[in-house]
């Protein structure tokens, strides 16, 4: 399964290994339920190799999905790339709500 080999070349840190499996599932699997999940992880390879107007791309993908369990993290990662772009009030917009908000947020 491609989400399972991602996580472990992810664990492995085996970047290229990483993104091509969540390549795989973000362009061959759009109704799985692994999409939000990879697409946030997608996001943060582009935000880790400096690449923040890709990873907000990614971030928005999975927004769009719906899913609730992706929800706070993709917002996260949007305003963390939206600050590497300069656009600090942009981010703070982004998580102006999540602010005190309990958990890993």
């Amino acid at each position: 399964m491609a989400w399972r080999g991602a996580r472990l070349a992810a664990r492995q840190h085996d970047v290229a290994g990483a993104r091509a499996r969540y390549d795989e599932i973000l362009g061959h699997h759009p109704d799985s339920i692994w999409f939000g999940p990879a697409a946030v992880e997608r996001g943060k390879l582009d935000l880790d190799e400096h690449r923040p107007g890709e990873a907000r791309a990614w971030f928005r993908k999975a927004l769009a999905t719906g899913d609730p369990s992706v929800e706070d993290e993709a917002r996260l990662g949007e305003a963390r790339a939206m600050a590497a772009l300069g656009q600090h009030g942009k981010a703070y917009e982004i998580t102006e709500d999540l602010r005190g908000k309990p958990g890993d947020v």
